[in-house]
């Protein structure tokens, strides 16, 4: 069979090495199976750390699937969001006194950490004794975000002010704000009720805390 070569198009003989006629080299194809020259204790070998990596494998995918799927979506603005009304149906005091800002822990009146746990305390037992007489006992709130936007640079030039201008919170630096929109749907056991809502979210001193949340149910 005679080659041709891809260079010119000439055809030389079957043993040519290079082309006749422009000296083009005829390069030789080599095919090299996978495992043909393996010894039938490597063989063994391989198989047998194929099957180790197998769980391997399957363990590193689990773990990509619970850190996208649960905790980055429960982290930053949208988890804070998520935490407060977590807080608010499973009356978490410790949980709800972490996501709120200082600007809205001031809105109490409490001289110290205990006084403000009672404070807060009180008011989660209130808001939700309010739910159960409108939806009955054992009241769930489910959220889901539906979007989140930055905060206008007006906005957060306020809240910045009312920062500055008070003695309590004037060293607190206030970096980003976003306003994150949500569908929210109370459920108790004699009725139901679906709505919005929006939050209004800060970032102080590096970490996510609720500034105000405005629902519509």
């Amino acid at each position: 069979m005679a080659k041709i070569c891809r260079k010119c198009g000439f055809r030389s003989d079957d043993g040519a090495t290079s082309c006749r006629k422009c000296g083009a080299s005829f390069a030789q194809k080599r095919v090299v199976s996978a495992g043909k020259n393996l010894s039938r204790e490597q063989k063994i070998r391989l198989n047998k750390l194929a099957k180790l990596l197998v769980p391997v494998v399957l363990f590193i995918l689990a773990l990509l699937i619970i850190v996208f799927g649960i905790i980055v979506p429960n982290t930053g603005a949208k988890g804070t969001v998520k935490k407060y009304f977590d807080a608010i149906e499973n009356q978490k005091v410790g949980k709800y006194i972490k996501v709120i800002s200082q600007s809205e822990k001031l809105l109490y009146d409490f001289v110290g950490e205990e006084e403000l746990e009672i404070e807060i305390e009180d008011d989660l037992r209130s808001r939700m004794d309010s739910l159960e007489e409108l939806y009955g006992k054992n009241v769930r709130i489910k959220i889901k975000i539906t979007d989140i936007d930055d905060m206008t640079t007006k906005a957060l030039n306020v809240i910045r002010t009312d920062y500055s201008l008070s003695k309590d919170l004037e060293m607190i630096e206030i970096t980003e704000g976003v306003e994150v929109d949500f569908d929210i749907r109370y459920k108790g056991k004699d009725s139901d009720a679906d709505g919005d809502g929006t939050a209004y979210v800060i970032k102080e001193d590096g970490k996510w805390k609720i500034h105000e949340v405005v629902t519509d149910v």
